[in-house]
């Protein structure tokens, strides 16, 4: 590392505080990790937050900025989508407004830190630095990709399905550049890492050196006691609705598992804990199906549930949720989207099955077999406190600003 303390200024996806989602989680972490090493100014942009409200953690130094979402027309992002062959994530909004202000920032800076793919596909060419680090945080063709993969029904309409086939070689082109251009490539798990080479520079060396895996991380509990839920049998479903990806596991729940749930485990219940459960309204009417919404304490919901259920089909990146529950010491049942990059072990930390009927199956083992829930318990959280602890990503971004600040580094 460099005697002097770097300038870095990071650009955001979603706020850094409060952390009450799994990007927000991730956010934060990243913030603190650099700002422990570095000087920071923070632009977060197009989040869905109070404009004044302070959107980074209060125990971090730095400067920030919130530009909120101002879409353009339809037809105009329409344009955009055409003639730069973006997907329309990024053409809908106004980068050139936004590029507008971020111009007028006192330069100077060491490093910009780029906190998602889209920042840095539109924002690259107006701020400049010597150093660049990209947070993908998700593999944008992967997620496409098991969305395409999903079984055609209602609930996927074909428009959508249309929309995503044409933009996976967008974000396919936009990952490219990212690992060839940057100094440093993040994702949070050693399987997107293996799987971005493989899209973005599989016969490179030298830029595939250039992908990171850093693992999302959780904050210690305050109070992790033996888990040990009473009365009938209780799943917590936690996640923020707003995703296309969570939505759809909600609408597996109520379509396909809660009823095979229900005929094993009478009285059993689900219930949806997280932000933008107005999503959720069609779903309001169902037996066994409670709509929670956001909570101030997500501790006593885990306090209640017998297991955290994971139901994701399609996605990328890892479940912080699932992190969450191993912190907690609470049982996980997941699909295998749900778990993917977690470094967890079937039927060792957590219970893995893809269709309603091994959901079910693995929700019936861990009501009934004698001590499983406790080894799931203990394991789980032996696992977090192994791999994700808050020190692991700090660990992570100190020795990856010390190889990309470093002199002799770049290309």
């Amino acid at each position: 590392m460099p005697e002097h303390r770097a300038r870095v200024l990071m650009t955001l996806a979603d706020v850094a505080w409060p952390v009450d989602a799994g990007k927000r989680l991730r956010a934060a972490s990243m913030v603190r990790a650099v700002a422990e090493h570095c000087d920071v100014d923070v632009v977060v942009l197009f989040a869905d937050a109070d404009p004044a409200a302070r959107p980074i953690p209060p125990d971090v130094d730095g400067r920030w900025q919130l530009i909120a979402a101002s879409p353009r027309p339809a037809a105009r992002a329409g344009l955009d989508l055409i003639r730069h062959l973006a997907p329309w994530q990024i053409a809908v909004h106004d980068w050139p407004g936004v590029q507008r202000r971020l111009a007028a920032r006192d330069g100077g800076y060491d490093l910009i830190w780029f906190g998602a793919l889209d920042h840095f596909a539109r924002l690259r060419s107006t701020l400049r630095a010597p150093r660049v680090v990209v947070d993908c945080d998700d593999v944008e063709t992967e997620k496409l990709s098991r969305f395409l993969a999903l079984p055609r029904s209602a609930a996927l309409p074909w428009a959508d399905r249309v929309q995503r086939r044409i933009e996976r070689p967008m974000w396919g082109h936009i990952q490219r550049r990212a690992v060839h251009a940057a100094d440093a490539v993040l994702v949070c798990s050693e399987l997107d890492r293996s799987r971005l080479i493989a899209q973005a520079a599989p016969k490179d060396a030298a830029a595939a050196a250039r992908v990171h895996s850093i693992a999302n991380t959780y904050p210690e509990p305050a109070d992790v006691r033996v888990h040990a839920p009473q009365g009938r049998c209780t799943l917590a479903v936690i996640a923020n609705y707003g995703t296309d990806q969570n939505l759809d596991a909600v609408r597996f729940v109520a379509t396909q598992l809660l009823g095979p749930l229900r005929q094993a485990v009478p009285g059993a219940r689900i219930r949806l804990v997280g932000r933008r459960a107005d999503r959720l309204a069609e779903f309001g009417d169902i037996e066994g199906l409670d709509l929670v919404g956001p909570v101030d304490s997500v501790a006593e919901e885990l306090s209640r549930a017998h297991a955290v259920l994971v139901p994701i089909r399609f996605g990328g990146g890892t479940r912080l949720k699932i992190v969450e529950a191993l912190a907690y010491g609470v049982p996980v049942v997941s699909t295998v989207a749900g778990a993917e990059g977690i470094d967890a072990t079937d039927g060792e930390q957590l219970l893995i099955g893809d269709t309603p009927q091994q959901i079910v199956a693995s929700v019936c083992r861990v009501l009934d077999e004698p001590g499983l829930a406790q080894r799931l318990s203990g394991a789980g959280r032996a696992l977090y406190e192994r791999s994700y602890r808050p020190q692991a990503t700090m660990d992570a971004v100190g020795a990856l600003l010390g190889q990309v600040l470093r002199p002799t580094a770049g290309r």
